[in-house]
């Protein structure tokens, strides 16, 4: 993989609801959707003149303050920018889906363009990691029409690509399983953990692995306590969400999506990340996304030291890195 280095409007009455957060430039936010809403915390948002907008996407069972190390960071080194961070349905403080409903990836797609179309946000920029990179892709490679003006991708990049041989084995387990997990979210009995089993959890659960001090902020929105002191803790997250549907696409279609990207691409992976994509793939993505004549000299790729969660354990390395490409290219 070849690596380069380089060098909103808000109007509150768009809001549903808000709450101060943890700064003065900080609010949390639900946003009506069909189902309920989904939660957000918006950074940097005061300013009616502010022109340039990121929505930053998280990954799969994670939420969104999986952003709360970066977005001050970003927010010092991007003033005219406002960092929009969501919880995806099912995730952290959003509603669930109803039951009988499975999570499935292209979902998250059509949540964007609610998000851009409640606000009347004509082009924001897209900073997604693991899932929120995929979704990102997705979404950018079939928007080539000026809606997002920039992408970040960060330890991932292309949705995951299954061969036919996992499709087959697949399949049939997600169906009885989900079927299964749609019973006992009916139920509504909730397994409960104490503080330190929760936390045993997070930690070896999460794709990568992740140290105490990231589980315990991605706790603060992933777990709940049933009774203030009774040290018995539930997961906000959807069990349904155990099999999110991933978008299948072959190489080839990987390959057309790519091709018909025309927004500058940061791509940072963490050298003790996760590698997912096929060799052919891997080694031909950047030759893609740079198809278009207009993108040469706009795409990056980057690999930079860190786990899977690295905006979360190198926020500062990885904030620079997203600062300098969205002032500079």
């Amino acid at each position: 993989m070849a690596t380069s280095r380089i060098k909103s409007d808000f109007n509150s009455t768009r809001w549903q609801s808000y709450r101060n957060f943890s700064s003065p430039a900080t609010v949390d936010l639900e946003i009506p959707v069909p189902w309920g809403v989904v939660s957000a915390r918006l950074w940097n948002g005061y300013d009616p003149d502010y022109k340039k907008t990121a929505i930053c996407l998280h990954g799969w069972k994670d939420n969104l303050a999986s952003f709360d190390k970066i977005a001050p960071i970003l927010v010092d080194g991007l003033p005219n920018y406002q960092f929009l961070c969501i919880d995806y349905p099912g995730h952290g403080f959003s509603s669930h889906y109803p039951p009988g409903m499975l999570y499935q990836m292209g979902d998250f797609l059509v949540l964007l363009g609610r998000i851009l179309k409640h606000f009347k946000w004509p082009k924001v920029t897209l900073i997604g990691h693991s899932l929120g990179a995929q979704v990102g892709f997705l979404y950018t490679g079939t928007h080539n029409y000026g809606v997002v003006e920039k992408y970040v991708a960060i330890d991932a990049l292309t949705p995951i690509i299954f061969g036919p041989h996992d499709l087959l084995d697949m399949i049939p387990k997600v169906i009885t399983d989900s079927i299964l997990l749609d019973q006992q979210y009916l139920s509504k009995i909730r397994k409960v953990y104490s503080y330190e089993t929760v936390l045993d959890k997070f930690i070896h659960s999460h794709l990568g692995g992740l140290d105490e001090t990231t589980c315990k902020l991605l706790m603060s929105r992933g777990t709940k306590e049933t009774e203030p002191g009774s040290n018995k803790y539930f997961f906000t997250h959807d069990i349904r969400l155990k099999y999110l549907t991933f978008m299948t696409l072959s190489p080839k279609q990987i390959s057309y999506i790519s091709k018909n990207f025309r927004t500058p691409v940061l791509y940072i992976k963490a050298e003790e990340g996760v590698s997912y994509l096929p060799n052919y793939v891997e080694q031909n993505i950047e030759t893609w996304l740079t198809h278009q004549k207009g993108q040469r000299g706009k795409v990056f790729f980057v690999e930079s030291p860190g786990p899977h969660h690295l905006h979360i354990t190198n926020a500062e390395e990885t904030a620079k890195l997203i600062i300098d490409f969205l002032r500079n290219v």
